[in-house]
């Protein structure tokens, strides 16, 4: 301790002259940096100084054990030195578990250097992983698998749903031309919401499928009420269709949009794709039904300008 007093002290007079330079010399920050220390070392010296004798045995006693433990562990770290490099035999039981197999062959852990939640990574790592061992099992491989049901799924739900929708138009409007008409602002808009979502950097994920059969389901209104209305004024024109039927279909177009846009601002992270995806389906289907439909029906002259 007296030893440690006198240290600080000294520290305690270089730190005031060197601050005395510092702040001599125009460097104010420097000059704070070195008071503020010199403060410390000030007080830490008295702290020592005035120690009471029982505070001076537990740190001598504590060194004391330091120094005896740090013996021990340069000990232990000799002697696993001098010792023989593992075999099977020495090898705990957990560890032999995890990495050899029942017929005595050693497991191989294969590990991914990317994301394997990249669809991209998980084929790469997963088409790898085959190719070492075609019985390679493990999460990416077992997640690549229900990746791929689920995806091959949904493709072939919304081609079902929507090959029963061109039925029904069919049947509801009993002219295969017609029900392609009402049936085309939701193709293009489909169209063009992927064009947005991949100019968004927005990609389709196990939470935001499920907005494609919502926007086919929500987006073919458009077109119908269009089709039908213009099949009931007959030859009154483009003008009066948009300005009855157009008026309803842009109310209740952005009152979905409304609805299903506010899942834009959750925190997680798949409701929020979920409304950006249908925010931008449906107001797409919206656009093609009040611009797109009205402008090619008007060209086909099947409605007055």
């Amino acid at each position: 301790p007296a030893a440690l007093a006198s240290a600080l002290g000294e520290l305690e007079s270089a730190l005031a002259q060197a601050a005395e330079v510092a702040f001599g010399a125009g460097l104010g920050p420097a000059a704070s940096s070195l008071e503020r220390a010199r403060a410390r070392a000030e007080a830490l010296a008295q702290a020592v100084a005035q120690a009471p004798p029982q505070r001076l045995r537990s740190w001598e006693a504590a060194w004391a054990r330091l120094l005896a433990w740090g013996a021990r562990m340069r000990a232990d770290l000799e002697r696993a030195a001098r010792a023989a490099p593992p075999t099977l035999d020495t090898l705990p039981p957990e560890i032999l578990q995890r990495y050899t197999a029942p017929d005595g062959g050693f497991v191989a852990y294969l590990v991914p250097a990317g994301d394997v939640f990249e669809a991209k990574t998980l084929d790469a790592f997963v088409a790898a992983a085959q190719r070492i061992g075609p019985d390679a099992t493990g999460f990416p491989i077992a997640f690549h698998r229900v990746a791929r049901r689920i995806t091959d799924g949904f493709y072939r739900s919304v081609g079902a749903g929507l090959l029963l929708v061109w039925l029904i138009l069919i049947l509801d409007l009993r002219n295969a031309r017609d029900a392609a008409l009402a049936l085309l602002p939701l193709l293009v808009g489909l169209v063009w919401m992927a064009g947005w979502m991949r100019l968004g950097g927005v990609s389709f994920n196990f939470a935001n499928l499920v907005a494609v059969p919502l926007v086919i389901g929500v987006g073919i209104d458009n077109g119908v009420h269009v089709v039908h209305r213009l099949r009931l004024e007959g030859a009154g024109g483009m003008d009066l269709v948009l300005r009855h039927t157009g008026r309803a279909i842009l109310i209740a177009s952005l009152t979905t949009m409304i609805g299903f846009g506010s899942l834009a601002l959750a925190s997680h992270r798949g409701l929020r794709s979920l409304g950006v995806v249908l925010l931008l389906g449906v107001g797409s289907c919206l656009t093609t039904a009040m611009v797109v439909l009205p402008n090619l029906l008007v060209a086909l002259g099947r409605a007055r300008r």
